[in-house]
């Protein structure tokens, strides 16, 4: 009885632990699967974003302090390096090698800063931001 209950337990840790976890690419993403990865019900679905791939991005900042509103609709994102995100348990993880996930701010780092200058004899306001893997 103690060796049925044994290879019972090893079973299912073995089964939990070899889930396997599918993938989409960014691009061939429709909005049900968006919807349904945000929400938290494939949690074995990972989105890939391929490295060399160009995201588009939207940028939208409203408040009654400050608001922008780009003037080009065009903005890039590249990947530099293969990425990959899903979401469990409400929580958005990223691996870089599908095997190590982490939720967003154990998986990156960096720094965000903010400039004022002058350019082309107009005041500008520079936002920038590094962002890195942790290794």
């Amino acid at each position: 009885m103690k060796t049925l209950f044994i290879t019972l337990f090893t079973f299912c840790i073995f089964s939990l632990n070899a889930r396997e976890i599918s993938t989409i690419n960014f691009f061939d993403l429709n909005e049900q699967h968006l919807n349904e990865a945000m929400q938290g019900m494939c949690p074995d679905l990972a989105i890939e974003f391929p490295e060399g791939a160009s995201i588009p991005v939207q940028v939208l900042l409203q408040g009654n302090l400050i608001s922008f509103e780009p003037k080009e609709s065009d903005l890039m994102i590249n990947i530099q390096k293969t990425l990959y995100a899903r979401v469990s348990k409400s929580e958005i993880l990223l691996s870089s090698d599908f095997v190590e996930w982490k939720p967003l701010l154990e998986f990156i780092q960096g720094n965000l800063s903010i400039q004022v200058g002058v350019q082309e004899d107009l005041p500008l306001v520079s936002i920038q931001a590094l962002i890195n893997e942790k290794k």
